[in-house]
C-alpha cells in the first residue's frame, strides 16, 4: 500500500530497530508494506496501517506529545514504547479509551511443535453468535463478524467436538484464544497459541500478541510458551472522540 520514501523508510526502520521487542508489529508493517509513513523523527515514528489503524512508536512516554495532533485526529491509534500505563489518558485530551498492554513477541526461528491431537477449522460468519457469546472480551458483535468473514479466526476440536477458538486481530496480532469451561486446566491454551505462532509464521510474519494489563490469567499462559518474549514497555490501544 506504501509509496513511503526509501529514506525515510531506512530511517524509519533504523529507529525502530534500536527495540525489536517493542516496535516489531511496525516493523513488519513497514517491511510488508502493510503501513504508509506519517512522519519521521529521531523520538518516533508514525504510520498508518492498511486497516486504517494509526502505529506510533516513541522513545519515552513525553514523545507521545509529539503525537498529539495526530492521536486527537480520532480512528484507533497504537502507541508503542510508553511505559506509564497513565500517562496517555493524563496528557491527550478527548481520550474515550487508553488500554495499555504488555507484549509479547516470537523470536524463535523455527514454530513450535504441536503435541496434542486437535482440528483446527477456519470459523466462518455462521459462528458469529458462538463467537460473540463465548468470548469472555467480546465488544462489537458487527466487528466480531468481519474478522469471521475475513477467515481470521480458527476453532479448535478433540473428537468432532468444538473445545475453544483462536485467531488474531486486524493489525496481526494473535489473540481471541478461548477455551470452553469443561476443557479448561488440561493444557489446551498453550497448545492453541503454538498453533497460531506457527500459521503466522507459515505467512512470513512475526508473531505478536498483546495483554490487557492485569490480565493475570493470561501473562501467565504467555510465560509458559518457549520462544514468546516479553517487550520492556507498553502497547496502547488509543481511541479519541471524533
Amino acid at each position: 500500500m506504501s509509496n513511503t520514501n526509501a529514506s525515510e523508510k531506512r530511517q524509519a526502520l533504523d529507529f525502530l530497530a534500536k527495540d525489536f521487542l517493542t516496535f516489531a508489529p511496525m516493523i513488519e508493517a513497514l517491511d510488508k508494506n502493510d503501513a504508509a509513513l506519517i512522519s519521521v523523527h529521531d523520538f518516533g515514528v508514525a504510520m498508518k496501517h492498511k486497516e486504517g489503524i494509526v502505529l506510533i512508536g516513541v522513545a519515552d512516554d513525553d514523545a507521545t506529545l509529539h503525537f498529539k495532533d495526530r492521536i486527537c485526529d480520532g480512528g484507533l491509534n497504537v502507541v508503542y514504547g510508553n511505559t506509564d500505563p497513565d500517562y496517555i489518558i493524563n496528557n491527550i485530551p478527548n481520550i474515550i479509551r487508553a488500554v495499555p498492554c504488555h507484549q509479547v513477541v516470537y523470536t524463535k526461528k523455527s514454530p513450535p511443535k504441536l503435541k496434542m491431537n486437535i482440528e483446527y477449522r477456519l470459523m466462518d460468519a455462521g459462528f458469529i453468535d458462538f463467537f460473540y457469546d463465548n468470548y469472555s472480551r467480546s465488544w462489537d458483535k458487527a466487528h466480531m463478524r468481519i474478522l469471521l468473514e475475513r477467515e481470521f479466526i480458527f476453532g479448535a476440536y478433540v473428537g468432532g467436538e468444538i473445545i475453544g477458538f483462536i485467531g488474531r486481530h486486524m493489525d496481526g496480532s494473535m489473540g481471541f484464544l478461548e477455551i470452553l469451561p469443561k476443557f479448561r486446566r488440561q493444557g489446551y491454551g498453550k497448545e492453541l497459541e503454538n498453533f497460531i505462532i506457527g500459521r503466522v509464521m507459515s505467512e512470513g510474519r512475526i508473531p505478536f500478541a498483546h495483554i490487557v494489563m492485569g490480565n493475570e490469567v493470561s501473562m501467565s499462559l504467555q510465560g509458559k510458551v518457549e520462544g514468546l518474549d516479553f517487550a520492556k514497555k507498553l502497547a496502547t490501544w488509543v481511541r479519541v472522540k471524533t
